[in-house]
């Protein structure tokens, strides 16, 4: 059974969370650093290759109001660039107060979000790919 991936796209790293194959759970997996990663396209595609993904949720970000941003055409245009590289179906997800809420769970851990940003993006991917999992019940 395919899975599907979360993903926290932001202007410095990118937050990726996985499915279980019954698309119940989602797990954080990895964030992708775009310094460190400039194709960070063809690291998604290798992730969708190696964890049978059939499924692409993308967080779309809205203000509080839930007006488009600048983040909001950033993130379409990634979407965009996803839709011409790769054969799969892609969904967006609102994903107002994630990074809150991942910020959130760390201090539960007794983490600090200022030295677990990488944690905060996989964390809001997985948030992300869980609402959208839970609304497609």
């Amino acid at each position: 059974m395919a899975k599907a991936i979360g993903i926290d796209y932001g202007k410095k790293r990118i937050g990726i969370a996985i499915s279980d194959p019954l698309k119940i759970i989602a797990y954080p997996y990895q964030t992708i650093d775009r310094k460190v990663t400039p194709d960070y396209i063809s690291e998604i595609k290798k992730i969708i290759e190696q964890k049978d993904i059939d499924s692409i949720v993308v967080g779309y970000p809205l203000t509080l109001s839930g007006n488009e941003s600048q983040q909001t055409k950033v993130t379409l245009e990634f979407i965009d660039e996803l839709k011409n590289k790769l054969e799969i179906s892609i969904f967006k997800c609102d994903e107002r107060l994630t990074s809150k809420e991942a910020e959130y769970y760390l201090r539960q851990k007794n983490l600090k979000p200022s030295k677990n940003k990488d944690k905060i993006d996989q964390l809001a991917a997985s948030i992300i790919l869980r609402q959208f999992l839970s609304s497609q019940k």
